[in-house]
């Protein structure tokens, strides 16, 4: 545990290092590699606190939670909507930085022949330009990280990085198989799999499940059969994921989400979860649902969510449970484990593919499972409050959780995943929101289709897209390529 603590202290470091300046890219640019002579056991915790804490953890990531009213902010700021394009500068800025890091892993890792190196670069080079497509759209990739070369790169088209990115998990895949037999391998440097070859092949293979399912829209049938067939290559049952696990219960090694809720305690709960939450109850009271008694602090002894775009301001004592409106006890807990990619999200997915492609049967088998996964996960944050088994069938018995094969839809499957991505994974909830539209958005500005980019880019790079801005964010010419 010790070398995993310093480990994580000296990446974190160097992330902070990273990923503070607003002008990172300019900062790249001048110089691309403080630590050059790095090794390898060094940059691998680096890229990958990068990655959950710059990328997976981001304020931009942060943000998305308000747009699909998982929360609601509370800091008196009016609608978020405000301030979007100042919020997030720091994810955009921190994930080119982390960028930059798997690069120089990858490169070094390269002429060192470490092969399982090499693809563990490339699944976290995967997800984080999948976070970032998936947030803004068109963004800087093939001009992107040429140190000193291009200073104002290009934004590649959002479709083109889709395909990318699956060329570039392919290619993860062969390094890693490369990589069990390489004579030089990650070991306790490795934060997440202690260098267990095959559960980051299973990550990349999460990952590509991902990327198909979202071309639900433009190729459903394809999209279904591509799903289908990698399940197996991916996590099989609940006890495998990519789930990051090495955060302490202190502000050096904490969980992004949570040390943002400590700092400053912005996150109320929003009408999105608590009108999910109560759908599924045949009297519409979100206390039907398990998750409620242990995810939500109570308002004079009932759960009272914030209305998103309208709240005022609830930040005093008692700074984590709420004066006015109900807050998320799953952020109380500074050392709670993120959730990255699961077992539980691939059901999910899989409920989707054989629903769309008409095998009602199979969608359904995958949909129970899912959600009594759900279940058993919902205490990840806190295991203290995990749901005993009477309490699960209780939730699983209702008529609106286990409709039949017969009567299961789409909404009864995307519903129950967007309440299990309530726990730190925000953005795929986004995801799917613009991808079927399943859900009302109260906000009275309504849905955005994407982030905007932020001042920063704005303010350096002449090619940042000139159609996307806070008006045209609502506008149909703006949603991404696979959205509905």
């Amino acid at each position: 545990m010790k070398s995993y603590r310093l480990f994580i202290a000296t990446a974190i470091l160097l992330v902070m290092m990273g990923s503070c300046s607003e002008s990172i890219m300019n900062e790249i640019d001048r110089n691309p590699n403080q630590v050059n002579d790095a090794p390898l056991n060094t940059r691998l915790p680096q890229a990958t606190m990068g990655y959950v804490k710059a990328v997976a953890g981001s304020s931009s990531n942060r943000l998305t939670s308000y747009y699909v009213e998982h929360h609601t902010n509370v800091l008196g700021m009016g609608g978020i909507y405000n301030t979007m394009t100042s919020y997030n500068s720091g994810g955009w800025s921190g994930a080119y930085a982390a960028l930059n890091d798997m690069k120089l892993l990858k490169e070094k890792a390269i002429a060192a022949e470490a092969w399982g190196y090499a693809g563990i670069a490339d699944v976290l080079t995967a997800y984080s330009y999948a976070n970032l497509v998936d947030l803004y759209g068109d963004i800087p990739m093939s001009e992107a990280l040429q140190a000193g070369v291009i200073r104002q790169p290009k934004f590649d088209n959002a479709q083109d990085i889709y395909k990318n990115l699956q060329s570039i998990l392919d290619e993860a895949v062969g390094n890693l198989d490369k990589g069990a037999t390489a004579p030089v391998k990650p070991g306790s440097d490795d934060l997440v799999f202690a260098g267990n070859m095959t559960s980051w092949k299973k990550t990349a293979y999460a990952l590509k499940i991902r990327l198909f399912n979202r071309l639900s829209n433009a190729d459903p049938v394809a999209s279904a059969n591509n799903v289908l067939s990698l399940l197996e290559k991916s996590f099989v049952n609940e006890t495998e994921g990519f789930v990051f696990k090495q955060y302490a219960e202190n502000r050096n090694f904490e969980n992004p989400y949570s040390g943002a809720q400590q700092s400053q305690p912005e996150f109320a709960m929003g009408n999105g979860i608590y009108n999910a939450l109560a759908w599924f109850s045949s009297s519409s009271n979100v206390e039907d649902d398990p998750r409620t008694a242990i995810w939500f602090s109570r308002i004079s002894g009932a759960v009272k969510p914030a209305p998103n775009g309208l709240a005022g301001g609830d930040f005093g004592e008692p700074r984590l449970d709420g004066r006015f409106y109900s807050k998320p006890a799953v952020l109380k807990l500074l050392n709670s484990p993120q959730p990255l990619a699961t077992y539980a999200e691939l059901k999910y997915i899989e409920a989707e593919a054989q629903l769309r492609l008409g095998n009602r049967t199979a969608a359904y088998a995958a949909y129970q499972v899912a959600v009594q996964t759900s279940l058993k996960q919902a205490s990840l944050f806190n295991p203290a409050t995990a749901l005993s088994n009477d309490k699960i069938n209780a939730y699983l018995a209702l008529p609106k959780v286990s409709p039949s094969a017969a009567q299961l839809t789409l909404r009864h499957i995307l519903l129950q995943k967007y309440i299990y991505l309530f726990y730190d994974q925000p953005l795929e909830a986004y995801n799917d929101v613009r991808r079927e539209l399943f859900m009302v958005i109260t906000d009275p500005s309504g849905l955005a289709n994407r982030v905007p980019y932020p001042d920063s880019e704005l303010t350096r790079n002449p090619q940042v897209p000139k159609n996307v801005n806070l008006t045209t964010l609502f506008d149909p010419s703006t949603k991404l390529f696979w959205a509905k």
